[in-house]
């Protein structure tokens, strides 16, 4: 139902070379398509791709040359007012229950909740402000309170889109809480108060959307383009004509981010804990996993450059995950997307 054929990645460009030095060209087989697995799943990758990057890499997806201003602007004074601040040592965390515990196994796990815990444990030091569902306090509108006060990180765990990030209240799987949309964000207050934010959900860092894709969808796909059934997803849904990602929008407003992190695909999340060990599978692999470790490296490792972090946590997790057997967490590496200054120095510099 979710097999998603093709996906954009920017670890293509930062993956220069295999580990015995040679070039990686993501196409060993020469048949023009790159890190390449076959349809339907079940066989090994037909393509040998690294997945290691090579180069601190990312984007600042600019199409503008007033958003090329602003981003230099929020980029200078980040590096030197955020140093020392108070409102740098707040995180915000938001999530709440992911999936339907009909699909965990016996167990009734809030995965969003859980990750942002989970995130949290590794920031000791930070005054944390968790806008959990089971609290009752997530809402669009407590979301951009808490953002406008400034903070230094903001992790948001749950569903996601090109054009909006929302979660479930538990047991309620028809209904969406805490809906926060790319059109809310040039309302943010946060003027040189920048978090870097990670973010939990689908396409939330789908960059190359396009308002064109529309038209080409349903020349593709006809009215099943807008069909959702037991066995079709129609790609209308997948909302891949926004005219800019989630992630990009909340970094190049005046307030927002300073970077953000998040999937050009859809996302991969454990339910349950189905290997027994009490801990919520969530968080030991996968999107939990991927995201969680980015704490774990700037605040236990002290590893603060922005690049520098996101990229030990892709060779963590293609140390720790079977990338070249297994299709999805393959796909964790591949679809995660770095928007924002990857020489920035997270807190800026004294």
């Amino acid at each position: 139902l979710y097999e998603e054929l093709r996906f954009v990645s920017d670890l293509y460009y930062a993956d220069v070379y295999n580990g015995n030095g040679s070039f990686a060209s993501w196409d060993t087989d020469n048949d023009g398509l790159y890190a390449e697995w076959p349809y339907p799943e079940g066989h090994p990758q037909e393509d040998y791709v690294d997945m290691v990057p090579d180069v601190h890499l990312a984007r600042l997806a600019c199409m503008f040359k007033s958003e090329v201003r602003t981003m230099v602007d929020k980029i200078i004074t980040y590096e030197t007012t955020a140093a020392g601040s108070e409102w740098f040592n707040r995180m915000v965390v938001v999530g709440g229950d992911t999936f339907d515990k009909s699909i965990e196994g016996g167990t009734d796990y809030n995965e969003g909740e859980e990750a942002t815990a989970q995130a949290l444990t590794y920031m000791p030091g930070f005054t944390t402000v968790k806008l959990w569902t089971t609290l009752g306090n997530l809402s669009s509108e407590t979301i951009q309170t808490e953002i406008s006060k400034g903070c230094g990180f903001l992790y948001f765990c749950g569903h996601g889109s090109p054009k909006s990030w929302a979660t479930h209240n538990n047991g309620d799987y028809k209904n969406w809480t805490g809906m926060y949309k790319n059109t809310m964000m040039k309302d943010l207050t946060n003027t040189g108060k920048y978090p870097i934010l990670l973010v939990g959900g689908c396409h939330n860092s789908e960059f190359d959307t396009a308002p064109k894709n529309l038209l080409l969808g349903f020349l593709k796909e006809g009215f099943d383009y807008f069909e959702v059934n037991d066995t079709w997803f129609g790609s209308y849904y997948k909302y891949n004509y926004a005219l800019e990602c989630w992630s990009w929008v909340f970094v190049k407003v005046k307030g927002g981010a300073i970077a953000s992190t998040g999937s050009s695909g859809f996302g991969g999340v454990n339910v349950g804990d189905y290997n027994h060990d009490g801990i919520a599978d969530c968080i030991q692999g996968l999107d939990g996993w991927f995201e969680c470790e980015f704490f774990r490296l700037y605040n236990q490792e002290n590893i603060t450059i922005l690049g520098q972090t996101n990229d030990q946590v892709y060779n963590g997790y293609a140390q720790n995950f079977p990338i070249d057997t297994y299709r999805y967490d393959a796909k964790i590496l591949q679809t995660h997307i770095l928007l924002g200054d990857p020489s920035l120095k997270i807190g800026g510099y004294n």
